[in-house]
């Protein structure tokens, strides 16, 4: 299956996108609230 990236799944009007190593040696780019959803699939 081939995924098409779609900017208008993200908000970054009020916060800027950071890179974050969310795990020792896997960085991840996001905002705050998308970190967070992330780090709950993780976990």
């Amino acid at each position: 299956k081939v995924l098409v990236y779609d900017p208008s799944v993200h908000d970054y009007s009020k916060e800027q996108p950071r890179w974050v190593e969310i795990r020792p040696g896997h960085f991840v780019m996001g905002n705050s609230a998308e970190l967070e959803r992330y780090e709950s699939m993780l976990n």
